[in-house]
């Protein structure tokens, strides 16, 4: 009864997709893919309904694994309520459409607050390369040259490992206390300047 349920024309969709999901999770618990390994790249600055509904706040596999799961039941019940109480027409197209029209906002909605707990657990991943730059840190390795360097900075609360690089000859030293100026994306390396006092 319930895989007649399950596997229902109005459900079909739903139960598919939350069967991709699960097999999704199951690659990831074998470790051949990352939690992140799908992702969506939203800009928080302007895309705030994304941000409302936790979407770039948490990682969307996960967003999408509750969203799943809340339309999958929400459709379950949905069908099982109209067969009890015969409150449309058995046309499986109409009232899967019908259904769809009434769950997704709901499911969306439903998935925002349940991921609201969620976001606190994640809140370093909207730390930002970026946001290192102008910053002041303590150099960690014995010098910094333009093809090593290491140094230590907070940022939020968490203390940070960064490679550093110089563009001149000054001479830094560990301890110095230096300014990040640059981002150098290309080699994920920070261009960095002795602060005198």
């Amino acid at each position: 009864m319930f895989l007649s349920q399950i596997f229902r024309p109005e459900n079909f969709v739903y139960s598919v997709i939350l069967i991709i999901v699960l097999v999704y999770w199951i690659i990831v618990i074998v470790g051949l893919l990352d939690v992140e390994s799908i992702d969506l790249n939203i800009d928080l600055s302007i895309d705030s309904l994304f941000t409302f509904l936790n979407l770039g706040k948490i990682p969307f596999s996960i967003w999408f694994t509750v969203f799943s799961f809340i339309i999958w039941v929400l459709s379950l019940s949905y069908n099982s309520l109209f067969d009890n109480f015969k409150l449309i027409d058995n046309n499986s197209i109409f009232r899967f459409i019908a259904g769809f029209i009434l769950l997704l906002p709901t499911s969306i909605f439903i998935t925002k607050l349940l991921t609201n707990p969620l976001r606190r657990f994640f809140d370093f991943e909207t730390i930002k390369k970026s946001d290192f730059i102008s910053k002041e840190c303590v150099v960690t390795s014995s010098t910094v040259t333009n093809e090593f360097g290491i140094a230590e900075l907070s940022i939020e609360g968490q203390m940070q490992l960064v490679d550093i690089r110089t563009k001149n000859k000054e001479e830094i030293k560990k301890g110095d206390r230096v300014l990040i100026y640059q981002y150098d994306d290309n080699n994920d390396i920070f261009y960095v300047t002795k602060i005198d006092f």
